[in-house]
């Protein structure tokens, strides 16, 4: 490379023979490869050639910041609030950046509860050396956040305004071998899902919803518990850091069942009765076995939690 000419300058690939006649070089395309995922690595591959995508510091210094620029082993690839682009061209899906600058800057309370839940999924699998960290990597992020919704009151990575669908996310990841959620120290209060090492999904906000209507609004059909009180204690003078202690007080229909097998069932006078859906625990490595009291916390379309 050359520093008489710029990063993207356009050069005729050719020569001259020693005869002193033109020569035309043979290029050919490299082989076809997958474009990095804009929401950040999905592959091993990715992992391997853009390390940084799997790290959780870096994660709120990739969406926080003006511009971004990625350095790995098939190419490099630009990030900025406007587009992404890669030496093969536009990358025709929006960025978690883009979907994010453009959300602080609307007026959509909606658009910003669904986008604070997408970034959690993108950031909860990521890596971290040291596990009490997991609040304060993401609290830049959750200081914006905070500035866009005032009103609302930030709880260990939920916010009091939408607290009851804050809390229904679940640990997608079920293999037990490959991935172990258990700490060294307590955390986060297990509503929250910074109280685990683990891949968290929002289901709500994948499902289906009915044309003319708001996505997460027309899926959630009806909630059945009341928030009395939440609180968390903060172990630093930062609002978006870690917490010491939590807690919420709630209302609302409780059940008595039974863990049989990995199976959930409802305790009758008679008979226990299996409860048609799946079970998904925080840890799946703690296999549950025997009574057990569950809340029924809200009804979308597929289904409850």
């Amino acid at each position: 490379m050359s520093s008489s000419f710029g990063l993207h300058s356009e050069r005729k690939i050719t020569g001259i023979t020693i005869a002193g006649f033109p020569y035309l070089y043979n290029v050919f395309k490299r082989p076809n490869h997958d474009h990095l995922h804009p929401a950040g690595w999905r592959s091993y591959d990715d992992r391997e050639s853009f390390p940084l995508l799997g790290r959780a510091w870096a994660f709120q210094e990739r969406i926080m910041s003006p511009r971004f620029l990625h350095i790995g082993h098939p190419e490099l690839r630009w990030e900025c609030k406007e587009t992404i682009l890669c030496e093969c061209g536009d990358i025709d899906q929006p960025s978690t950046k883009t979907t994010w600058a453009n959300v602080l800057e609307s007026s959509s309370a909606f658009q910003l509860e669904k986008a604070r839940r997408d970034l959690v999924e993108a950031y909860s699998s990521l890596s971290l050396t040291y596990e009490g960290d997991k609040l304060p990597a993401f609290s830049g992020l959750a200081k914006q956040a905070c500035r866009a919704s005032p009103s609302s009151e930030y709880l260990a990575g939920l916010f009091r305004g939408s607290l009851v669908v804050d809390m229904l996310w679940m640990n997608r990841r079920r293999d037990t071998n490959l991935y172990r959620c258990d700490l060294k120290h307590w955390r986060a209060p297990t509503w929250s899902w910074a109280s685990l090492d683990a891949f968290v999904v929002f289901p709500l906000s994948s499902y289906s919803h009915i044309d003319g209507e708001e996505p997460e609004r027309s899926s959630l059909l009806k909630t059945y518990i009341e928030i009395i009180e939440a609180k968390c204690t903060t172990s630093t003078s930062d609002p978006t850091g870690s917490v010491s202690d939590g807690f919420i007080i709630l209302r609302g229909p409780v059940f008595d069942c039974s863990i049989r097998d990995g199976k959930l069932c409802r305790v009758s006078a008679h008979q226990d009765i299996p409860v048609d859906g799946e079970l998904y625990l925080d840890r799946p490595e703690h296999a549950l076995q025997g009574q057990v009291r569950i809340i029924r916390a809200a009804k979308i379309q597929t289904g409850e939690f």
